[in-house]
């Protein structure tokens, strides 16, 4: 459905893509990652054909984005991360003038306008301005907007940005609803949405692709293994002389956290017994014991900053 081959931009002399290759295939809904200034917003333009590319190319359900733009783009919905809204038109009124727009015939317009608001629960506000609607539902309008011509390929960009937990939810499970029918592809800077929503996940840095992953084999493969911590309340040199003993202890820090001190151990074995089987012999003042989790959050951080190391 989205093949991107080779793709680099060059500003002013400086490359900010270095050649990116992936496909997403249909029906996939991929979360695109990367820090700021890591050339997402740049790739996602040229996506959508909004910004050439210097060299490499871009098709949208077999379309090239430059020498086939108009075709191209009749498969792609965009959501971009400020929605262009006129706030003096009602709901009903913005659909229907972008559906005119995508030349919708007169004929079809009522009935796919109708579809598009009930699948994004806009009809209760259909006849309401789009300046006096929340922030959420301002958000289902540019997503209402993005579905209209039943495009193949949805573009969102920060999607949930400014929202509130509620209203993230119901943006949140409005995306999977229409995931069903559409490839999406989702940028955003709240990686547990990605983990929630995504089956795949591409992490860009600089410039260059740093990973390109299902979610869970991601996870998997950087699970971090026998890595604890331990929040002492007390006599923390008798926990430390006690981690210090075991052979298979690699590596362990301390941090003082007010009275209290927080060690980080790692070992090449599970010895989550032995070391708390240990510490309580010799009185420490156990406050809380966690074995570390790997999450998305954790490993997107480890590769953007080797990536700039």
């Amino acid at each position: 459905m989205i093949q991107v081959k080779d793709l680099r931009k060059n500003y002013s002399g400086t490359e900010t893509l270095h050649g990116l290759n992936f496909e997403i295939n249909k029906g996939e809904i991929v979360g695109f990652l990367g820090p700021n200034g890591a050339g997402k917003t740049t790739t996602m333009r040229i996506i959508t054909g909004y910004l050439p590319p210097s060299s490499g190319s871009v098709k949208i359900a077999g379309y090239d984005v430059v020498n086939e733009s108009l075709n191209a783009r009749k498969h792609i919905g965009y959501l971009p991360e400020h929605v262009p809204l006129y706030l003096d038109l009602t709901v009903n009124e913005y659909l229907e003038f972008f559906a005119k727009i995508m030349k919708i015939s007169n004929k079809q317009i009522k009935d796919h306008l109708n579809e598009i608001k009930q699948k994004t629960g806009l009809s209760v506000v259909a006849h309401k301005q789009i300046g006096s609607l929340s922030r959420g539902y301002r958000q289902r309008v540019g997503i209402a907007q993005a579905l209209i011509g039943q495009p193949e390929v949805l573009i969102l960009d920060e999607p949930t940005v400014g929202l509130d937990p509620v209203q993230i939810i119901e943006i949140r499970d409005l995306i999977k609803a229409l995931a069903k029918h559409q490839t999406v592809i989702l940028s955003t800077h709240i990686l547990p949405e990605v983990n929630m929503i995504c089956d795949r996940v591409i992490i860009i840095n600089k410039g260059d692709i740093v990973a390109d992953s299902n979610v869970q084999e991601l996870l998997s493969n950087n699970k971090i293994k026998n890595s604890y911590e331990f929040l002492i309340g007390s006599n923390p040199s008798e926990a430390e002389a006690s981690i210090k003993s075991f052979r298979s202890v690699t590596s362990h820090s301390g941090v003082a956290q007010d009275k209290r001190s927080l060690i980080k151990v790692a070992a090449r074995d599970d010895i989550r017994s032995e070391l708390l089987k240990s510490l309580v012999l010799k009185n420490v003042d156990l406050v809380e014991f966690k074995t570390e989790k790997t999450d998305l959050e954790s490993i997107f951080l480890k590769l953007v900053t080797s990536e700039k190391n």
